[in-house]
């Protein structure tokens, strides 16, 4: 159960610090430049919370047993 918490912990971390990383390139200023990451970026974010769900399931039939 630890575990599954901690590894839910990182990637809450890391959702976190990608968003922050979009706000910057999606601003007005760096748009121009840096769009063409935006594709790969939200892939990124796509599989993480896939990870997440998956360990939110996890960790959902650990304690309902």
């Amino acid at each position: 159960m630890k575990k599954l918490f901690e590894s839910m912990d990182n990637y809450i971390l890391e959702i976190s610090q990608m968003i922050d990383f979009l706000e910057v390139i999606c601003s007005e200023e760096n748009i121009n430049d840096t769009g063409k990451y935006l594709y790969i970026i939200i892939n990124l974010l796509k599989n993480k919370c896939e990870r997440l769900d998956i360990k939110r399931f996890e960790l959902q039939e650990k304690c309902l047993d």
